[in-house]
């Protein structure tokens, strides 16, 4: 039977027609999405950046007390938040859909012979499952995609350049892979061998360069993952001894201060705080309701927070996990809607804000909770990743359109004036970003010198 002749029998009463209420650029509702689309289950695309599924999401939520961040999968009266594979399979089969069982736990990439590029920008596609890998001198593509299929999820990328050693992980397969760069290809010598299965939903990717350790959160189970980026294996033996708990609905937001000696995540409405030398929470963290990215600025240790519920930006002082000046009133500044990425160069003295609902990136004032004076920069549709590549450029991933553009952070504009001019196209859902190899021949990008 196919998807046209259930949607006419769900809509004629037979089963209920399931309604998706999802954003455009959303890592996991495009999980969800791929989800029934790969099961033939029809169901309506609810966008809520259109009023009137807005106004019903408002409306179906009045009395829900789960997290309440897209996606949300309605099917009769079953509401299942987030990409919870078995919920949400349960649920269908309650309604009268069949799921078919897929192989995701550790699941690893083809063996086939892998030679990766010596020096490129990596860019992990959501959508493909696959890394790109870009010349910077020349922003053109090097070698083919490293694809690990669709239902892998590539969310983010990450280097330790200490080790020699980079990282990817897999956010609907639950695992990481690793790369020996020295030898440009898997660490160990071949996929399975690089691949570390683990806890579910592993996100956004750290470096802690003293230490020779990736920092993963594990959103969909409230944990922070500790690896050594010299073994590709957990820092203390197991997952058990080599992860925190921080709580449910971490939204996979993670930034570090060396200098403190902290990461610093967001999960269920606070912002909360890892001291590095004993791995455990610091206090009970900090009301910033729901929010997304995290930067810091480990010159003063100040922290930003992207408040997508407030539609504004927090200042934090890392120190002493406080509100920056004085009360939450006082340490914010309001942006246009759905911040979502967030960057902080601290040479220029500079905030970076993406706001998906407007398509900008809002330039704010580090040093106090104000706009810079800088004229917005109009963006790519949803951009959800920045990373720094030295030189004082910033990298911007663009989900929605599959490139990365580059913004001049001392000038507060796209390199040589326009986007279009440095835009790279790259693959399906463009998401994390990371110079991996040598220095980064940031100043020789573009058509001059920044």
């Amino acid at each position: 039977m196919g998807a046209f002749q259930k949607a006419d029998q769900a809509i004629a009463g037979i089963r209920p027609l399931p309604r998706l209420y999802l954003m455009p650029g959303c890592g996991i509702c495009h999980q969800v999405k791929g989800f029934l689309e790969r099961h033939d289950i029809p169901a309506e695309m609810c966008w809520i950046t259109e009023s009137r599924h807005e106004l019903a999401l408002q409306e179906l939520l009045k009395t829900y007390t789960g997290p309440r961040s897209v996606p949300f999968l309605v099917v009769g009266d079953e509401i299942v938040q987030g990409f919870q594979r078995d919920a949400i399979t349960s649920m269908l089969a309650r309604a009268g859909y069949a799921v078919r069982k897929e192989n995701v736990d550790g699941a690893v990439a083809t063996e086939k012979p892998v030679v990766l590029p010596s020096d490129a920008l990596w860019v992990a596609n959501f959508l493909d499952g696959s890394v790109s890998f870009v010349d910077l001198p020349s922003g053109r593509r090097l070698a083919d995609d490293l694809s690990f299929g669709p239902e892998s999820n590539i969310m983010s990328v990450a280097y330790d350049p200490g080790a020699n050693v980079a990282a990817i992980s897999k956010y609907g397969q639950h695992a990481l892979v690793f790369f020996d760069m020295a030898k440009r290809t898997y660490l160990g010598g071949n996929a399975a061998g690089a691949t570390l299965p683990t806890a579910a939903g592993p996100a956004d990717i750290v470096v802690d360069a003293k230490r020779h350790r990736f920092y993963v959160p594990a959103t969909q189970a409230g944990l922070v993952m500790a690896v050594d980026s010299r073994t590709g294996r957990f820092a203390n033996g197991t997952l058990q001894n080599s992860s925190v708990a921080v709580g449910r609905s971490l939204t996979g937001g993670i930034a570090i201060d060396p200098g403190l000696d902290r990461i610093f995540v967001s999960t269920e409405g606070r912002l909360c705080a890892v001291d590095l030398d004993t791995f455990r929470l610091v206090g009970d963290g900090l009301d910033v309701g729901i929010h997304r990215g995290v930067a810091v600025n480990p010159r003063t240790h100040r922290v930003y927070v992207a408040g997508s519920e407030r539609h504004a930006v927090i200042y934090v002082d890392g120190r002493t996990m406080r509100y920056a000046f004085g009360d939450l009133e006082n340490s914010t500044v309001q942006t246009d809607r759905t911040p979502f990425a967030i960057a902080v160069d601290g040479e220029s003295g500079l905030v970076f804000v993406s706001c998906m609902t407007s398509q900008r990136i809002q330039i704010l004032d580090a040093a106090s909770p104000t706009l810079s004076g800088l004229p917005p920069l109009d963006a790519a549709a949803t951009t959800r990743t920045f990373a720094f590549i030295g030189d004082g450029l910033l990298a911007a991933s663009s989900f929605d359109d599959g490139e990365v553009s580059f913004v001049d952070c001392r000038q507060g504009r796209y390199l040589n004036g326009a986007r279009s001019r440095v835009a790279v196209p790259v693959s399906k859902g463009a998401r994390g970003i990371a110079w991996v190899g040598g220095a980064s021949p940031a100043k020789k990008f573009g058509k001059g010198e920044i």
